[in-house]
């Protein structure tokens, strides 16, 4: 199943016309505007909800990330003061209540990252897929938007607050060690891996690290194609028209069909 914008050069945003955290998912298209939602907003339940382990470490690992931890909580505090507070914590999670006490301490840390502080927008690397049209775009009755991949890269390079990336799959459990695991893995492990079910998503995302359920305006020439879903309905197919036309600048828009004897969509493209 292929389409004629796929590979390289587009990402796409599967949209309805039901209720959602942007509350009309056409003012993309009329505004530029992308909305981020926590991932506790997710329909995945594992999405960037993965356990940390806090059992297992020694006494110079347990210092050395206390230490860098509260030096970068701190900047004014010296490195001295702060490994003194460490090895003070390492000496109270020795005993049963310590051990609580700094897991609730992480764990709160880490809600309050999912819940209230990351934003997450994402998109797919294909937009002919039939199981994305049925789940994320109201069973093919709504649209796909898609980006110039290039000068969206471009766009969000240019916001030290922005990473795109893509997702990885894997069949694995992700296991995260507080201590071991270095931090750059960390975040890949939380925020840019998924189970291997979710693969037909050929899922590629913005991360905006102080984003949660905020909206983000890009540049209008960044969005540059819709595509309708084959059973949209008329009114709302005008509605789309209407909106593409106000833009200052017109992008093309394709209509998605049933293809004849396959498992697959044809796309046509919408002239005048």
């Amino acid at each position: 199943m292929c389409c004629l914008f796929d590979g390289v050069n587009f990402l796409f945003k599967y949209r309805s016309f039901l209720y959602s955290g942007d509350k009309d998912h056409t003012r993309m298209l009329s505004h530029n505007e992308l909305f981020f939602p926590s991932p506790n907003l997710f329909n995945d339940p594992f999405d960037s909800n993965f356990p940390f382990h806090y059992d297992e470490f020694t006494r110079e690992e347990f210092i050395k990330y206390w230490t860098d931890r509260f030096k970068s909580e701190n900047t004014q505090i010296s490195d001295s003061k702060a490994a003194k507070r460490a090895l003070d914590l390492y000496g109270e999670c020795r005993t049963p209540e310590g051990i609580k006490k700094i897991i609730k301490w992480q764990e709160d840390i880490l809600q309050e990252l999912r819940g209230n502080k990351i934003g997450i927008f994402s998109m797919s690397g294909n937009c002919s897929s039939i199981l994305s049209w049925a789940h994320y775009s109201q069973s093919h009755e709504g649209f796909c938007i898609g980006f110039d991949k290039e000068k969206l890269t471009h766009f969000v390079n240019s916001d030290y607050s922005l990473d795109l990336g893509e997702v990885e799959y894997k069949e694995d459990y992700p296991i995260i060690n507080v201590y071991k695991t270095d931090e750059h893995e960390k975040i890949t492990m939380l925020f840019w891996r998924k189970s291997i079910e979710w693969k037909y998503e050929n899922e590629h995302r913005i991360i905006w690290y102080d984003g949660a359920n905020k909206t983000l305006l890009i540049d209008s020439g960044i969005i540059s194609v819709v595509i309708l879903g084959c059973r949209i309905k008329q009114e709302n197919k005008d509605r789309i028209i209407s909106v593409i036309k106000s833009r200052p600048v017109a992008i093309p828009i394709f209509q998605a069909k049933i293809k004849k004897n396959s498992f697959c969509l044809e796309f046509e493209e919408i002239v005048g």
